[in-house]
């Protein structure tokens, strides 16, 4: 609603107001433009198409909140938002804190507003209203505030509502957000647009009361209270910007969003008398609250039981007074399996799952990341939740575990299946590469070797480092000098395009490309400390270990990598790899010395010696030699040595076989 400022007439001269009333005049306008001002906080409204249009408003040092705060918004949503079943339109959205919508299919309430954090100490919580608490077309207020150790509270026109927390539990403060860009109407990812208008939006770096949400979610306010961090009242036009009035400079750069009219407070379409702000049920003239059967439906009851005719415990549809499963959504009769159990049948033998001795366990279910989460870790954990199966003896004995760069998983650059790391797995090493998305998935298996259907997939995008500033795959604080030359040949190993040096723990070391490689991706060196896992481990590895990741244009084929090491290495060395689910493993028959530094390693993609466990052109290994020769003693001015015999290679059969070509 536009403000109109009053209007002036001129009438004769002998008319003019003297000076005493005119003072009066102007102090009534004013005290009336003021009135309105405070009264009436929201005149216009941003309209965001659900595409592509959103507000950026930047990432000042004032909006880094990560103790207390409060958020506040005004909302007309016409849709969900842009995901597909959950909708998930954000109303705010700062990286590691959202404020958005979810209409169904998540573990969040049905229509509902959901509040989401990642905490300082890297777990995620997300609080909802209660279900049906967000309706499309109607103008609401929304308020959520946090006190940065573990309290929550969400309002919906300035009424306190409880929460659902499936998620995770609020646990101390967010986590830092100052490079992160705020965006109004969208996600940081680009992905999650909102579908409606936007009103009055006010951001504070406190918790604000109820009675201070309540007493001022219709009435505007200054600009300059304490604890405000960002203030944009939507009262002017401007194309291109939105003004913050908090005085921090949180000016907003609009994109593809336009005005419209934003909520009238005395607006009342149903004629009830209750004005819409204040109506759950704006469009039902016979009620202003839900009650038993929601908005237009009379809360009737026939037969004088005390409960309504309508009550639908279970929302399947049947009213609870015909349904013999009245706690069973998916039910209203016992069918097969009784009430709470489906009828399912998923081998297809017309007998269900629920009378089948090898039914199979029930679809997995994520945790964490939640999807849409970015700046993740290069090594994150996946966890899932618990294992359940129709047979209650039936135990969770295998987890198949796949990541993708594809949402349809058409391409896997990891695939592997474990029998230890069920419900959690820790991503090795250079699998995953900075500031890409990847989609993630499970399946279960029994104990019978029942296979569980996909879980529902989940994205989420990785953090960038800034660890390899030169992009040569080598992480700059392990680069080697133009002085290390481990192939002899004069030329410098960091200067040559088909190898990749880098410094380990007591020296060097680098790998060339061989057989069937087509490029060097990444060489790292990999502290064997870092790694806890010590069954299987060998006593010692005196030049730590080096990880690298390697293509090939075969899928699927047998290459061969040079590895070159500043220390000589003893005829009995073996090679030893690591990874997360089959930990340690003694891969000397794989390995062949080439020399008294050099190792030929023979490595099958998606076989023997790669960690992704997947065909897929890549191969990643972590792995290191446990054994150099020992320095040659000084011999003694008696001995009569000429000092060569003691650092000499011998030549004997090793205990360990290399293999040879």
């Amino acid at each position: 609603m536009q403000h109109i400022p009053p209007t002036v007439r001129k009438g004769p001269k002998k008319h003019l107001l003297s000076r005493c009333d005119f003072y009066i005049y102007v102090c009534l306008c004013v005290l009336c433009l003021c009135g309105i001002a405070h009264t009436q906080s929201a005149s216009n409204a941003l309209r965001f198409d659900g595409e592509d249009a959103y507000v950026l408003l930047g990432k000042e040092s004032s909006l880094n909140l990560t103790g207390p705060l409060t958020l506040e918004a005004w909302i007309r949503p016409t849709g969900w938002g842009e995901a597909s079943q959950s909708g998930f339109g954000r109303i705010l959205d700062k990286s590691v804190f959202l404020l958005f919508l979810n209409k169904t299919g998540s573990d969040y309430p049905e229509e509902s507003v959901v509040f989401f954090m990642q905490h300082e100490n890297g777990t995620g919580s997300g609080s909802g209203s209660p279900p049906h608490t967000i309706q499309l077309g109607t103008w609401q207020h929304i308020a959520v505030s946090y006190d940065g150790n573990g309290t929550v509270r969400l309002y919906i026109n300035g009424v306190a509502r409880s929460l659902s927390q499936p998620i995770g539990m609020p646990a101390g403060p967010i986590a830092d957000n100052s490079w992160a860009d705020l965006f109004l109407g969208e996600s940081s990812g680009m992905n999650r647009a909102f579908e409606g208008d936007i009103g009055e939006v006010r951001i504070w770096n406190t918790v604000r009361t109820p009675a201070q949400i309540l007493a001022h979610f219709k009435a505007g306010i200054n600009g300059d209270e304490s604890g405000l961090a960002g203030y944009w009242p939507m009262n002017a036009t401007d194309p291109e910007t939105l003004r913050d009035r908090s005085g921090n400079g949180n000016d907003g750069t609009i994109f593809r969003a336009t005005w419209t009219d934003g909520p009238d407070f005395n607006a009342d379409t149903d004629g009830d008398g209750v004005p819409d702000t204040e109506d759950e049920c704006p469009s039902d003239p016979d009620k202003s609250e839900p009650g038993d059967c929601g908005c237009g439906v009379p809360d009737t009851d026939t037969d004088g039981d005390g409960v309504s005719d309508c009550l639908d415990a279970d929302g399947d549809g049947v009213p609870d007074t015909e349904d013999e499963c009245p706690s069973d959504p998916d039910k209203s009769e016992p069918g097969d399996c009784g009430c709470g159990i489906p009828d399912t049948d998923t081998d297809g033998d017309s007998i269900p799952d629920c009378l089948d001795p090898s039914a199979p366990p029930d679809r997995p279910r994520l945790a964490w990341p939640t999807d849409g989460l970015i700046r993740l870790s290069l090594t994150p954990e996946l966890r899932t939740r618990d294992f359940s199966d129709p047979d209650a003896t039936d135990r969770h004995a295998q987890t198949h575990w796949q990541i993708s760069r594809a949402s349809d998983f058409s391409s896997l650059i990891f695939d592997r299946t474990s029998d230890l790391r069920l419900t959690r797995l820790t991503v090795p090493r250079l699998i995953l590469e900075e500031g890409q998305a990847y989609y993630w998935r499970v399946r279960f298996s029994d104990s019978q070797g029942d296979e569980s259907g996909w879980a529902a997939p989940s994205v989420f995008i990785t953090q960038t480092t800034g660890s390899d500033t030169d992009s040569d795959g080598v992480p700059d604080a392990q680069e080697t000098g133009t002085d290390t030359d481990l192939d002899g040949n004069g030329v410098a190993d960091s200067g040559q395009a088909d190898m990749l040096a880098v410094k380990t723990l007591t020296g060097q070391a680098a790998i060339r490309a061989s057989v069937a490689v087509s490029s060097l991706a990444a060489l790292m060196a990999v502290d064997p400390a870092d790694i806890g896992d010590t069954e299987n481990r060998p006593d010692q590895f005196p030049l730590g270990l080096i990880g690298f990741r390697l293509e090939t244009d075969y899928p699927g084929a047998l290459v061969q990598v040079l590895a070159y090491f500043s220390e000589p290495l003893s005829d009995q060395t073996g090679w030893y790899r690591y990874d997360r689910l089959s930990g340690w493993q003694d891969e000397s028959v794989y390995a062949r010395l080439n020399g008294r530094g050099t190792l030929v390693l023979n490595i099958t993609d998606g076989g023997t010696g790669d960690a992704d466990g997947v065909e897929n052109g890549i191969i990643v290994q972590i792995a290191g030699p446990d054994e150099i020769v020992p320095p040659a003693p000084a011999p003694s001015a008696d001995s009569g040595s000429d000092g060569g015999g003691g650092g000499c290679f011998i030549n004997t059969a090793s205990a360990r076989q290399f293999i040879h070509q």
